[in-house]
């Protein structure tokens, strides 16, 4: 790569779920998770499980914060949408850009059910998941549903 030329490009393979036999897999990548939209439209596509490989860098003031951006709105997809996200990052530093690491596996409550990982040190994170489990927790209660409720009248 020339000095100059972007690291990476828009992709034009849309948003794609697999069935993989035992649930449906979503996959969105890195900067995806600062667009509310994929892990909504995927949701919508069936998927239980989104995968996202991310390369996420510190964002600015976020020095002084316990947690990080990405992680906060790692969990507030998996909640509005009702589905698993699975988050690996890296670490360290390539060509002067720090990675924060952090990685981690969140249920459809939004709460985390592994990491998050190390900023500074690599680590694997294992969790069992009942894939199934995801639509089920889209009914928040007998009168709330995530996706049910939408109102695609007011908004596009």
């Amino acid at each position: 790569m020339e000095r100059g030329e972007p690291a990476f490009c828009v992709g034009n393979l849309g948003l794609p779920v697999f069935d993989i036999g035992i649930g449906k897999v979503g996959i969105a990548i890195c900067y995806d998770g600062w667009f509310p939209e994929v892990f909504r439209q995927l949701a919508l596509d069936g998927a239980e499980l989104i995968c996202v490989p991310t390369n996420w860098v510190p964002m600015p003031g976020s020095e002084s914060q316990t947690d990080t951006m990405s992680n906060i709105l790692t969990k507030a997809a998996a909640h509005s949408n009702g589905v698993h996200i699975a988050c690996a990052d890296r670490i360290g530093t390539e060509r002067g850009q720090p990675f924060i690491g952090r990685s981690l596996i969140v249920g459809p409550e939004g709460w985390p059910l592994a990491g998050p990982a190390s900023a500074d040190r690599e680590e694997i994170l294992l969790v069992q998941i009942d894939l199934s489990s995801a639509p089920r927790s889209r009914a928040l209660n007998s009168f709330n549903h995530l996706l049910g409720d939408r109102r695609t009248d007011v908004y596009r």
